[in-house]
């Protein structure tokens, strides 16, 4: 696996990511993502996403997104380890100053 940028899209990770920013993700071995950590996750369905780790354990993750109206993770339910794509490491955004 490798690095890889993806474009934000939509709202759910508000305030920490907003639509249009651009993130860097790197595959890192389980052990170093904990609750809290931001990843990209590849849904078999929704595509690629950016949350946040909120529990995991030997059979997966479970997530969630920073803006509580957008409640998206608590929907998905306990994601295997496969889908996740690597740690968000870097963001940039021309909303920020």
């Amino acid at each position: 696996m490798r690095p890889r940028l993806v474009r934000v899209r939509g709202n759910s990770m508000q305030p920490s990511f907003n639509d249009g920013d651009v993130c860097l993700a790197v595959p890192l071995p389980r052990r170093f993502l904990g609750s809290g950590t931001v990843v990209l996750l590849d849904h078999p369905a929704l595509g690629l996403l950016i949350k946040r780790v909120d529990t995991h354990g030997a059979n997966g993750v479970t997530v969630r997104g920073d803006n509580p109206r957008h409640d998206v993770g608590v929907q998905l339910g306990t994601l295997p380890w496969p889908q996740i794509v690597g740690r968000v490491v870097w963001s940039w955004s021309k909303q920020r100053r």
